[in-house]
């Protein structure tokens, strides 16, 4: 009869043990991995990059360099709208591992949803983008050093 249970016990207990690593521990591996991207891409878009020099009509002072510029703003709003998008299909697709990270403090959907609003407002005039930048950083558990301080 004790074989009997310690039998059972094992498998229940492998059993809970691949529904543990199934549902919560590889999505939550996929999770760091997608916050790791986020990341990169916040911080390899600079918009100084972007920045297109004017002559004195309004017309930029060299037509290829302005092309570049528009096409790297352009993939980086594809690419931090694309990172936003797989967030929120994460936090939907799967909760179980979305509920652990919220006790965490990261909020995956959310993250996703500034993402998208910053791809929205790259290198546009206004506070827009900043807002939304600090923003997916504080869903995705990033800190931000305070005015001020260098590190």
């Amino acid at each position: 009869m004790t074989a009997i249970i310690g039998f059972f016990g094992a498998v229940l207990l492998g059993a809970l043990g691949w529904f543990a690593t199934s549902f919560v521990a590889t999505p939550i591996r996929s999770f760091f991995d997608l916050r790791k991207e986020a990341r990169r891409q916040m911080l390899l878009f600079d918009e100084r990059d972007v920045v297109v020099y004017l002559n004195e009509e309004g017309e930029p002072e060299d037509a290829q360099e302005a092309q570049k510029a528009r096409d790297k703003l352009s993939a980086a709003k594809r690419t931090i709208r694309d990172l936003g998008s797989q967030l929120i299909a994460f936090a939907e697709s799967e909760p179980v591992a979305a509920m652990a990270l919220k006790i965490l403090g990261y909020r995956a959907r959310q993250a996703g949803e500034y993402l998208i609003g910053l791809s929205e407002h790259l290198a546009a005039w206004g506070p827009e983008e900043q807002r939304y930048k600090i923003s997916a950083e504080a869903a995705l558990g990033f800190k931000r050093a305070p005015r001020g301080v260098a590190h």
